[in-house]
């Protein structure tokens, strides 16, 4: 495939409406499977084209759950990738029609930092840091908010049970292509995960996860 982006900037309503061209139940699982297979930190890099960043794939991601309906066709890998190039060449507010603005690059330097610096922290850790934040950590004075049974009453279980199950499915997705099978948990080898969080959890954390 000889691969030939346009040098004009894509416009946001252009970028939405391919998107929208796919039934999110089609391009979907395309974006989990791509994101499983470069989620190590810069893997991107070796992707096609270096377009599969994992940025990208979570704005196509959020573009298909918010605007995209059950009653359009389905979703290949080229038209993930067609989709990734026009991301990669959307136009941005701050640069276009500012250039008598000199804090347009400023401020184009700081949203991009917001959109991209959260993928070079280590994910696994980062899910682990919020017990040692939140439950671990004495603050110096009276929580407002986080009163006791805070957890089961907003998660419906402890926030270690919580964050354990979601790096069950975190991990699960990253050797899954992206997606997470039940039947995991019966095979041999699963009895020390079970014996921590109850085989029905994830599948119910995954549901509470996607809510």
């Amino acid at each position: 495939m000889t691969w030939a982006p346009g040098s004009r900037a894509v416009r946001v309503r252009d970028y939405v409406a391919r998107v929208r061209r796919h039934r999110p139940s089609a391009l979907l699982p395309l974006i989990a499977r791509a994101s499983a297979a470069y989620a190590l930190e810069s893997s991107w890099l070796e992707s096609p084209y270096r377009k599969y960043t994992p940025w990208a794939l979570a704005d196509v991601a959020r573009v298909s759950l918010a605007c995209g309906n059950q009653y359009r066709k389905e979703a290949t890998d080229t038209d993930l990738l067609r989709i990734l190039d026009m991301y990669s060449q959307l136009e941005d507010p701050y640069l276009y029609d500012h250039d008598n603005d000199r804090d347009a690059l400023g401020r184009y330097l700081l949203c991009a930092a917001g959109e991209q610096m959260i993928y070079q922290e280590p994910v696994f850790q980062e899910l682990a840091r919020a017990a040692a934040m939140l439950i671990q950590t004495t603050g110096t004075r009276e929580a407002r908010c986080l009163r006791p049974g805070w957890e089961e009453g907003l998660l419906g279980t402890s926030l270690s049970h919580y964050v354990g199950i979601t790096q069950l499915l975190w991990a699960s997705a990253i050797s899954c292509a992206g997606g997470f099978d039940p039947t995991s948990l019966e095979m041999p080898g699963a009895e020390r995960i079970c014996a921590e969080i109850p085989p029905d959890d994830p599948i119910r954390g995954r549901e509470t996860l996607r809510d």
